[in-house]
């Protein structure tokens, strides 16, 4: 995931592929799975998380960019975000930082 990349040979992750044309990549490439979904992280932001990978699949598959992500830059980013969560509330259980980070966006989530 942190490549841009779902690779779920298990079919654990709460967003599945669906093999389809690039025509059709948007509407019906990818579902969301609310089963799989870990319910303590609140379902707008699984709807983000869909959105986000749906766009650099797009991106990728559809306008052949390839270059937009740097894969060692988004870890890096990654370990800063929890490292800024863990120093900012080291007693709050990570839905905390998740919900602060997505509070503005709920509304904006079909």
């Amino acid at each position: 995931l942190e490549e841009g990349e779902l690779r779920d040979p298990h079919q654990e992750f709460f967003v599945r592929e669906q093999g389809t044309s690039p025509e059709l990549l948007w509407e019906e490439g990818y579902v969301f799975i609310e089963e799989l979904f870990p319910s303590f992280l609140g379902r707008a932001l699984g709807k983000i998380v869909l959105k986000v990978g749906k766009g650099i699949n797009f991106l990728r598959t559809c306008c052949g960019d390839t270059d937009f992500t740097q894969p060692e830059e988004v870890k890096g980013q990654l370990r800063l975000l929890r490292e800024l969560g863990a120093t900012a509330h080291p007693a709050a259980p990570e839905r905390d930082l998740v919900d602060a980070l997505v509070d503005g966006e709920r509304d904006e989530i079909d």
